[in-house]
């Protein structure tokens, strides 16, 4: 029988931690050439980038037979016996380390490696062992608080960002709107034109894309800097009231829609979306909604064409034959300005849980400098 020993691919750092936190168990010989070979209580430090900045590293601890084989993109440090493998750990982890170290970067960009001979110039300060083990104890400690913490705000930031969309589906639920009038989108919409971005095209513009079509409205930094022949530019200026509805994209993100309130002037719709006119009794804001229900309900998922499995389309025919519901306008008002005020009240709960979350991200760093510096 094959013995079995420790495998630890980059992808087993935990980052936020700086742990194995998912090794892999594999045949000696399949790993024994070939990879990288480290010994418990062994510092492994990511030498690659992006992982070096990101912060793969970790203390190789419970391996079988205490050895193990890892990601050749590892340096191996080994500490002696009067430093504590923690202690090294935790130093080279410092944001100021990271940043020196990428100064020392060589190689191809994109594939940029650390020279093991940085890590071998690094002056570490050496405390006695028994001050190593009480900052090194209390690092640990500390880290593993902040990571229930990090945990913990982005389990509520998930939370705040599913909002939305909940409240959408809840004012057009099917029950309500069993009650509604429907009529076809070609019928109480204008269809209006658009034309290709062009990378020849001799003028420059604001394009937007379908990351400017969001559950909570039109964002406006999805828009990007493209090209476009200057006789299509009018033809295709976006104009506040208008409706979007992205034509072409994955299977998730097809047919996300978005009213366009003004917000960036100028912007332009390339032939990727298409772009709707709301009729006379008809409240832009509340069809939006009504086609981001749909959208949010997977319709287009199981409707939307094409033969590419990673790119779907659908056509104008399908949007303009597809009915939607239209009480009165008065209604359709009402409605609308209670679901606005909804989703800015779940806009501004996802932002502070993001800044909560942010703060608790800048402690790693913040503990670190302080017990580098005397203060832990």
């Amino acid at each position: 029988m094959d013995a079995l020993t420790t495998f630890v691919p980059m992808s087993a750092v935990d980052d936020q931690l700086g742990t194995i936190s998912s090794p892999e168990v594999r045949p000696f010989r399949e790993v024994s050439k070939g990879y990288t070979y480290f010994e418990q209580g062994d510092v492994l430090f990511a030498k690659i980038t992006p992982c070096m900045q990101n912060g793969k590293h970790a203390v190789a601890r419970d391996l079988i037979d205490g050895i193990g084989f890892g990601s050749t993109e590892f340096h191996v440090l080994r500490p002696g016996a009067e430093v504590l493998a923690e202690w090294v750990h935790y130093y080279l982890r410092q944001p100021w380390v990271l940043s020196l170290a990428q100064a020392h970067l060589t190689g191809a960009v994109g594939q940029q490696r650390l020279p093991a001979a940085f890590l071998a110039d690094l002056q570490l300060p050496l405390p006695p062992l028994a001050e190593q083990r009480r900052i090194a104890a209390r690092l640990t400690e500390a880290m593993a608080a902040v990571e229930r913490a990090r945990a913990a705000a982005a389990k509520q930031l998930e939370a705040a960002r599913a909002i939305p969309s909940a409240y959408i589906l809840q004012v057009f639920d099917e029950r309500h709107m069993a009650a509604w009038p429907m009529d076809k989108l070609a019928e109480v919409c204008e269809f209006l034109p658009a034309r290709s971005i062009a990378v020849s095209g001799d003028t420059e513009v604001l394009a937007i894309t379908t990351a400017c079509l969001t559950e909570t409205g039109f964002n406006p930094d999805g828009a990007k800097r493209a090209r476009m022949w200057a006789s299509d530019v009018a033809e295709c200026t976006v104009r506040p009231g208008e409706i979007l509805v992205a034509r072409s994209n994955t299977a998730e993100l097809v047919g996300r829609v978005a009213a366009f309130h003004g917000d960036p002037a100028g912007a332009v719709a390339s032939d990727l979306t298409i772009r709707l006119w709301p009729a006379a009794g008809v409240a832009g804001d509340f069809l939006a909604a009504s086609l981001t229900a749909l959208y949010l309900r997977g319709y287009w998922r199981e409707r939307a064409g094409g033969a590419s499995g990673s790119m779907k389309k659908i056509t104008r025919t399908q949007l303009a034959e597809l009915r939607v519901p239209l009480p009165p306008l008065a209604e359709q008002k009402r409605l609308a300005a209670a679901l606005s005020e909804r989703l800015d009240a779940a806009a501004r709960l996802a932002t502070d849980v993001r800044a909560q979350l942010d703060a608790t991200q800048a402690l790693p760093a913040a503990l670190l400098r302080q017990a580098f510096s005397g203060e832990l």
